[in-house]
């Protein structure tokens, strides 16, 4: 009598044993559940727009000019992916941009050929009110398209002008540059097609020769 008793109080502790464990860990995947849902909702309320605005080529680093435009959502660093179509990295920049403000950031390229960039994204790093950092979506992508980077050595910009009007010229990295102008933007001296003088004012509205 006193070994049965002995072994319904010994399987009586295990299964309370094992309840235990089993709410355990049940608990540790509704608490993750709740955690991860609580994070995500944080970053629904965010509304930041990050805008690139300008890219200059280099072959060992590049410039990006970059604008916060109106929106919601304070972050503490910055990530830039770089792409050239074979290899692509990752360049962190610890710093954070008020709204409306500009600022030309300079990255230093490792395993990237800037030369040949085909792609620049740029991914905000945001810190909830828990003190967790967290990453968020890629929040602009720039392609790079329709740039040419010469072999002609330069000290300055001026060095690079080749008379053509419809060119930004750059010496980046003692490198010429020229990118085409495509977008209606005043006061660059140059009309692309398909701009007119309502959304560029450096087209000239006429009814004459």
């Amino acid at each position: 009598m006193e070994k049965r008793g002995l072994s319904t109080i010994v399987a009586t502790l295990i299964i309370i044993l094992l309840v235990l464990v089993a709410v355990g860990l049940i608990w540790v995947v509704v608490r993750n559940v709740i955690q991860d849902s609580a994070e995500q909702i944080a970053l629904e309320k965010f509304t930041l727009d990050l805008e690139i605005e300008q890219v200059q080529l280099g072959e060992n680093q590049i410039s990006v000019k970059l604008k916060r435009n109106a929106g919601e959502g304070d972050f503490v660093s910055l990530k830039f992916i770089v792409d050239d179509g074979d290899n692509s990295e990752i360049i962190d920049h610890n710093v954070s941009l008020k709204e409306l403000e500009q600022r030309t950031f300079i990255l230093n390229l490792g395993l990237v050929n800037g030369s040949k960039i085909k792609k620049i994204q740029v991914v905000p790093v945001f810190r909830l009110d828990s003190g967790k950092e967290i990453i968020g979506d890629v929040n602009d992508e720039y392609i790079v398209d329709n740039v040419l980077v010469t072999t002609n050595t330069c000290s300055t910009n001026s060095e690079c002008d080749d008379n053509n009007a419809g060119t930004t010229n750059a010496c980046v990295s003692g490198v010429c540059q020229y990118t085409p102008i495509t977008t209606c933007t005043g006061g660059d001296n140059f009309c692309p097609s398909g701009c007119t003088s309502s959304n560029d004012n450096d087209c000239v509205a006429c009814t004459t020769n």
